[in-house]
């Protein structure tokens, strides 16, 4: 299997939270992860995040604006979230 294919099967079976409140565009299920993930491999690529633990620094803070711009393209207005609770997780 490559890297891709790993991928893939790994992101379409993330575990997410149904619920009435998401729409359509989120498959009906909470978008956290998959949008965290996604701003996490932005900024891998980008070469921000270089290391496979990422830490409470400034990668933290360009992670929750990438994560927020993700979430207001995706999510219905109203509908707030962020990753302010978070304290580094490996990857």
């Amino acid at each position: 299997m490559t890297d891709l294919t790993t991928a893939i099967k790994l992101f379409s079976s993330l575990n997410r939270a149904p619920g009435a409140t998401w729409t359509e565009a989120t498959k009906r299920k909470a978008p956290h992860k998959p949008l965290l993930l996604l701003a996490v491999l932005d900024l891998v690529h980008r070469g921000v995040i270089t290391t496979p633990f990422i830490a409470v620094t400034s990668d933290l803070v360009e992670l929750n604006e990438l994560f927020n711009l993700y979430w207001r393209r995706v999510v219905p207005l109203g509908q707030t979230s962020s990753i302010d609770g978070f304290h580094g997780v490996t990857v």
